[in-house]
């Protein structure tokens, strides 16, 4: 009986996953302790790595049970975003049909041209300053952060239960790494301005490429071919096509899948396809790579 048990876990449970969650962990409590020389750094690559891993665990990772997946990254590393909250609007936004219609996909960039035409020109500007890269890893953070949290706040106060009771999860989630900073001499301040903005822009050059404006929704989605940090970094999430296509995929079978059919995928995905995140850096740091209004869908 022990040993079906054993036998069962070991084939419910996605080990490489498992164990990045451990090690993400161990790294971003090494640092917050020992605060060794550079120790900031590694806690912007962990909790920059966190969120790859929450997206994991969004899909149904690493375990077959939701609460055993949940309770294995409940602590907010990655305070900004609540992972309930993120989980609804990331799994909306995996509605192919509508992905990228600023309407409709939660995490679209894009904005619609009704929506552009009545923007103040504070919101201009600052949806301006995010079309080049280096705009959106710095601004673009608390941009879409201050956006979400209104519309979070006034959904909440118009009576939405639904998303009030994903917020509250959260807070004792962000007191308790707050606890643990404050037990250690970190200063929350510091954690928020020098780790947590960092590891968001970051995580910003993954979502500044991944989509991009197409009739067809099998060419909406990115395919990076990046095999060094930042494919580690976004747990193979640069393979984005492949990953709209087989979403619940674990991350750790992504490149093998492509390596098996490469001209496959670039031709399904209608040849969205870059060598690597130095070609992001190089075209796009200083130059915008897609209209601010959505050039194809709807309008009003």
């Amino acid at each position: 009986m022990r040993t079906q048990i054993a036998s069962l876990f070991q084939k419910s449970v996605e080990w490489p996953t498992f164990i990045a969650i451990g090690g993400c962990y161990a790294v971003w409590l090494s640092a917050t302790w020992f605060q060794f020389p550079g120790w900031w750094l590694a806690a912007i690559l962990a909790t920059g790595f966190f969120a790859s891993l929450q997206h994991e665990v969004l899909h149904g990772h690493p375990t077959r049970s939701r609460w055993i997946n949940e309770a294995l990254v409940f602590p907010a590393l990655a305070p900004l975003y609540p992972f309930r909250r993120f989980r609804d609007m990331h799994l909306k936004h995996h509605n192919n049909p509508k992905l990228t219609d600023p309407y409709d996909d939660p995490e679209s960039l894009y904005v619609a041209e009704h929506d552009w035409e009545k923007a103040n020109p504070l919101t201009r500007a600052v949806l301006r300053i995010c079309r080049p890269l280096l705009g959106r890893m710095i601004v673009g953070p608390w941009a879409g952060f201050w956006v979400f949290l209104r519309h979070d706040i006034a959904q909440i106060r118009a009576g939405n239960r639904k998303i009030a009771r994903q917020w509250l999860p959260h807070f004792p989630a962000v007191a308790l790494v707050m606890a643990w900073l404050i037990a250690v001499d970190v200063g929350l301040l510091f954690w928020g301005l020098c780790i947590v903005w960092p590891a968001a822009a970051l995580m910003s050059v993954r979502t500044y490429i991944e989509h991009r404006a197409a009739e067809a929704p099998e060419h909406r989605s990115a395919i990076i071919e990046d095999r060094g940090f930042f494919a580690l970094l976004f747990l193979n999430n640069n393979l984005h096509a492949l990953h709209h296509e087989q979403p619940a995929l674990p991350w750790y079978r992504l490149p093998a899948l492509y390596r098996n059919d490469p001209v496959l995928w670039q031709r399904r995905n209608g040849g969205y396809v870059l060598s690597g995140y130095g070609a992001v850096f190089r075209r796009h740091l200083l130059r915008g790579r897609e209209p601010i209004v959505h050039p194809l869908m709807r309008k009003k």
